[in-house]
């Protein structure tokens, strides 16, 4: 039956296509995180970790760049579940679970030129390193 199927839409000149990934149509596409990842730091605009701004931050929660992965947005719902991290949302808001803290800010651009964004932040830190360090 499929033999007659393919050989009749091959007369018609139709070209007929094999997907390469069909797991990406199906949504079973989830994104494995490394067991050394500590911090998920999800942006609009992927950001270059060596950013001043970025390396004090993370150097602020004694986290090297091999801790971080680096994620858009459209990339969290690929995610598990539940994460066994801390996350770094820079401009938008999720609900997705995480076990470590939850940082939220402005976009970078914002964040970067905000004085008070900056000290919300440093809050933010402040608080997460006193509650663990306890």
């Amino acid at each position: 039956m499929n033999s007659r199927r393919y050989w009749i839409i091959q007369q018609t000149g139709i070209t007929q296509y094999q997907l390469r990934f069909p797991c990406l149509l199906k949504n079973n596409n989830t994104i494995y995180l490394i067991p050394s990842a500590q911090l998920i730091l999800v942006t609009e605009h992927i950001l270059i970790l060596e950013e001043p701004l970025v390396k004090d931050v993370l150097q602020a929660l004694n986290f090297q760049n091999k801790d971080v992965i680096v994620l858009l947005p459209n990339q969290l719902v690929m995610l598990p579940v539940k994460v066994n991290c801390c996350a770094w949302l820079l401009g938008f808001e999720s609900d997705h679970c995480f076990n470590g803290i939850k940082f939220t800010t402005a976009s970078f651009n914002v964040f970067s030129n905000s004085s008070k964004q900056k000290r919300d932040l440093w809050k933010q830190i402040c608080n997460y390193l006193n509650n663990n360090l306890k």
